[in-house]
């Protein structure tokens, strides 16, 4: 569209400015529970140009909490944490999927989180002290189906502690794919 001295003059061949990368965003999220939780909206999943990337800012001891940390797997002070992506419809996350994993990031097509927890994190696997960072569907609200939890899960002695970080909105868990989450850590 163009201005002349009647109004705007439109122009079907011509596209607004800008690049397409510079609509991309990073979301970094706490890795620490502080009471805050983050309400993200519109996350475009994918890996097309303008695709958004989740990253968790963890310091160093976080990372190695997490659930497969080798510091064997350090390379140039870079530790890439492992990402997988479930639908718990097709294979059980006990049958080692994800038990045996060291996954330390997941998502979950078709699981639900329902009061900040579910009854299938206990069949994660984790030992005491492991930590790992899942998202999957927001189980409280059943009439919204784009809508979704990211969770920081511990293993304890007896059971799993969970800790909502941040909400979802309009958001295709579908489509999310490894180069939607930033699981690359500098390691000093």
């Amino acid at each position: 569209m163009e201005l002349d001295p009647d109004g705007f003059e439109e122009h079907p061949g011509f596209s607004p400015g800008g690049s397409i990368d510079q609509l991309s965003k990073t979301f970094a999220i706490n890795g620490q529970p502080d009471g805050e939780v983050d309400l993200i909206t519109d996350f475009r999943v994918g890996n097309a140009s303008g695709r958004d990337e989740l990253f968790i800012d963890l310091t160093t001891s976080d990372v190695e909490a997490l659930r497969g940390y080798d510091v064997l797997n350090v390379e140039s002070g870079v530790y890439s944490a492992g990402f997988g992506k479930y639908d718990v419809n097709e294979g059980s996350i006990d049958g080692g999927t994800l038990a045996n994993a060291d996954v330390a990031f997941a998502v979950f097509t078709t699981a639900e989180f329902s009061g900040d927890s579910a009854g299938w994190l206990a069949d994660l696997g984790l030992a005491n002290g492991d930590v790992v960072y899942l998202m999957a569907g927001n189980g409280d609200t059943v009439d919204i189906t784009d809508d979704a939890q990211l969770l920081r899960v511990e293993g304890t002695d007896t059971n799993v502690d969970t800790q909502l970080l941040a909400n979802f909105e309009n958001l295709d868990l579908n489509n999310f794919l490894d180069d939607n989450w930033n699981t690359n850590y500098s390691i000093a």
